[in-house]
């Protein structure tokens, strides 16, 4: 055979053609699927198979910490308010001081004897400044159920107690700072000794009561 290049010839396509070509490429690109995460492919497949949305558990820590900084944010701003206006009182320097130093030692109170015992002893007590501080916790925290800090602690379930003593426990560390700073009451400058030894008589058998 003789050696003879092949001669490839160039073929030109119609213009109508060559148009209705780039027209099928463009709806082929804009059809192409979108690429979704791992994570969200894998949702989707748990969510057919068990109709059931999972949430990433670190989102629900997320939202709980902002609930928890709301919270304090919240409470500071009570609290503060309170204690200025217990700083402006006529009630004389030593209110100031009952109402400071329960602050710091209420909370050794619940810790020791519960919430609904520690709540009881102090409202029980003829203390004008200890009293105060009481009416303003629970204003700051808010009733439960329609229900003041106290009735609320000898009535609800257990569940709703320790969330009880959560939130006052909460308040309580603003109402120690701002007892610090605002009223200049540093912890253990009021004499409670008493307070420890009728806290001591409580029975500290109290949570869920």
């Amino acid at each position: 055979m003789n050696d003879e290049k092949q001669t490839i010839k160039k073929i030109t396509l119609p213009l109508s053609v060559q148009q209705k070509l780039s027209e099928t490429r463009t709806q082929v690109t804009e059809a192409k699927p979108e690429t979704k995460p791992a994570h969200s492919v894998k949702e989707n497949e748990e969510t057919q198979k068990t109709g059931v949305t999972t949430i990433d558990s670190s989102d629900e820590v997320q939202d709980e910490n902002l609930k928890l900084r709301t919270r304090s944010q919240k409470y500071a701003a009570a609290v503060y308010r309170k204690v200025k206006d217990v700083e402006s009182t006529k009630k004389g320097d030593s209110f100031r001081k009952k109402y400071g130093g329960m602050a710091h030692k209420l909370p050794v109170l619940i810790r020791t004897a519960g919430l609904a015992q520690a709540l009881a002893f102090v409202e029980g007590k003829s203390e004008a400044g200890w009293t105060r501080l009481v009416e303003d916790l629970n204003a700051v925290v808010g009733k439960t159920n329609g229900k003041d800090l106290l009735q609320a602690s000898l009535s609800e379930d257990l569940f709703s107690y320790m969330h009880l003593t959560r939130k006052t426990m909460d308040a309580l560390v603003w109402f120690k700072r701002f007892a610090e700073s605002v009223l200049n009451v540093k912890q253990g400058e009021e004499d409670t000794d008493k307070v420890d030894e009728k806290a001591e008589e409580q029975p500290t058998n109290v949570e869920g009561t």
